[in-house]
C-alpha cells in the first residue's frame, strides 16, 4: 500500500462505538484502504469490503501479551496511568509500520463526515517524518497521527516507542498515556521533520479545547468524537 488508514479495536469496542468509523468509512466512499488491528482470529465478524483489512494484533505483534500480562496487574487510579488501556495503539502502529509508505492512524472513536480528497494526504504530511497535533504544556493528541515509515528515521522511532513498553520505560513517565510515550519518544529525535496542525491562528485551543474539532485541515473529513461526545451526532466544537 502507499498510503493507508489504520486504527485498533475488539468486539467490544467495534459494538460500542468503532462500528461508527467502519460504517462512515464506507458511507463516505473513502479511497485509500482502512487497515484494522483487532483482537480476534474470526475477522467475519466485522463488515467485510474490499478496501478494509482486517489483522489480528495479538498474531501480528504478539510482544503486546508480554505487556500485557506482565501490568495487568498494576493499580490503576486514573486513565492518565493505565498504560495497558493504551498500548494497543502503540503495538499497532509497529505492527502496520511496514505496511505501506505512509501511515495515518485514526482513533476508533472517530468518524468520517465526507471523502477525503486524493491530494489532502500529501497536503497532511507532505514528505515530513510526522504530522501531528500538539498541544504546548500539555500533551500531543494522538487521535489522528500520520507517519512517514520510508523513512529511516520514522522507522528507529518506532523501535523506541515500543521499547518503552516492552521495557515498562513507560512507568517512569510523568502519565502512562501514549501521548505521552508519543512525545518523549520524538524529543529523542531532534532531527526529524514535521508537520504540525491545530486550530489556525488561535493557539490558545491548543492548550484545552479539542483541536482536532478545531482544525480546519482535519475537521470537514473526521470528527473525533473522544470521552461523551460518542453519544452525540457530532463534537461541539466542530467548525462551523
Amino acid at each position: 500500500m502507499d498510503t493507508f488508514f489504520l486504527t485498533t479495536f475488539n468486539k467490544r469496542l467495534y459494538d460500542e462505538y468503532a462500528k461508527n468509523l467502519i460504517n462512515t468509512y464506507i458511507e463516505t466512499k473513502q479511497t485509500v484502504p482502512l487497515v484494522c488491528f483487532v483482537e480476534e482470529d474470526d475477522t467475519s465478524i466485522y463488515p467485510q469490503h474490499d478496501n478494509i483489512h482486517y489483522y489480528n494484533l495479538f498474531n501480528e505483534v504478539p510482544r503486546i501479551k508480554k505487556f500485557i500480562d506482565r501490568n495487568k496487574g498494576r493499580k490503576v487510579t486514573s486513565y492518565m496511568n493505565d498504560a495497558v488501556r493504551f498500548c494497543y495503539k502503540v503495538y499497532a502502529q509497529y505492527g502496520a509500520k511496514d505496511l505501506g509508505k505512509k501511515m495515518f492512524y485514526i482513533d476508533s472513536d472517530c468518524i468520517f463526515r465526507k471523502q477525503i480528497p486524493e491530494d489532502w494526504y500529501d497536503e497532511f504530511i507532505g514528505d515530513c517524518d510526522f504530522s501531528y497535533y500538539p498541544r504546548p504544556s500539555y500533551y500531543t493528541e494522538t487521535g489522528f497521527i500520520a507517519f512517514n515509515c520510508e523513512n529511516d528515521l520514522v522507522q528507529n522511532f518506532f523501535e523506541s516507542y515500543i521499547g518503552a513498553y516492552d521495557t515498562d520505560a513507560i512507568y517512569k513517565m510523568r502519565s502512562q498515556v501514549d501521548c505521552i510515550a508519543f512525545d518523549e519518544t520524538v524529543r529523542q529525535y531532534p532531527n526529524r521533520t514535521e508537520r504540525l496542525h491545530g486550530p489556525g491562528d488561535n493557539l490558545d485551543l491548543c492548550y484545552h479545547r479539542h483541536v482536532m474539532a478545531r482544525c480546519p485541515v482535519l475537521s470537514p473529513y473526521v470528527d473525533h468524537r473522544k470521552g461523551n461526545r460518542k453519544f452525540q451526532q457530532n463534537s461541539p466544537e466542530l467548525l462551523k
